[in-house]
């Protein structure tokens, strides 16, 4: 809240006034805090994964796609 108060005093002012539920959002509307879209989070942690986790995955996705099920019906 403080870097809000610092860098954008204008949202702190919509804070006071209730408009936004959280600090977090707060922070969003102020650029403070960037939203990452699941794509870019699952490209993290496969960075993260063990090989054994990795390959787990891998077997995973082949399954799914031999069987045709459509993407949002997975998993």
């Amino acid at each position: 809240m403080a870097r809000i108060a610092r860098d954008r005093p204008d949202i702190l002012e919509r804070m006071k006034a209730g408009e936004f539920t959280s600090v977090r959002e707060a922070a969003r509307a102020a650029g403070i805090i960037k939203d990452v879209s699941l794509v870019e989070q699952i490209l993290r942690l496969w960075q993260r994964a063990t090989p054994e986790e990795r390959q787990i995955i891998r077997q995973r996705l082949r399954g799914e796609a031999e069987k045709g099920r459509p993407e949002s019906g997975w998993p």
